[in-house]
């Protein structure tokens, strides 16, 4: 899955080597990387001055703001899909999480490369509908609005899945 144009994406991830080996994966499939920020107050600042096309968040960061406050702090100033990565899937996380409103991305560690593209290309393509005029929307029907709740749902499930199902680690970020 290449984009189609340059995209921008900003990794905020406190792992140097998770942060680094992302980084090369999404440069191999055409992606370009604004930067990478290892704490929530870096990410703000990264993110006010890049203006990246999409931000994948981790939640448990360094500094004094987790992933989700960076979030809504970012969110304030641009609309920018955010797509969190992390270890935490326990129901307070991600009940705060899902308080930016946006339809929320969220994987869980670790995270089949193949899974993370598809859910890049879902929040960007999510991104440039809800930008369309409003008379080019469709009217949503109950099968699409039905096919359209919770994305994170799947993506979360897929990584659990992932990480009981398979023994080749070789495709994880």
């Amino acid at each position: 899955m290449t984009p189609p144009t340059p995209i921008t994406i900003l990794i905020v991830e406190d792992e140097l080597i998770a942060a680094e080996s992302l980084k090369l994966d999404l440069e191999r499939k055409g992606y370009t990387i604004a930067g990478i920020a290892d704490s929530g107050e870096k990410a703000v600042e990264m993110a006010r001055h890049t203006r990246p096309d999409l931000i994948l968040m981790d939640i448990m960061l360094k500094g004094h703001i987790d992933g989700i406050q960076a979030s809504q702090m970012i969110r304030q100033d641009c609309e920018v899909p955010i797509i969190y990565i992390t270890a935490f899937s326990n129901k307070s996380t991600i009940d705060r999480a899902s308080n930016l409103g946006e339809p929320l991305h969220y994987l869980v560690k670790p995270v089949r490369l193949k899974t993370l593209l598809q859910t890049i290309a879902q929040a960007l393509d999510h991104d440039s509908l809800t930008e369309a005029a409003p008379a080019d929307r469709e009217t949503p029907t109950e099968e699409t609005a039905e096919s359209s709740l919770a994305p994170w749902h799947t993506n979360a499930y897929e990584a659990l899945e992932d990480i009981f199902s398979t023994k080749d680690t070789a495709d994880l970020v």
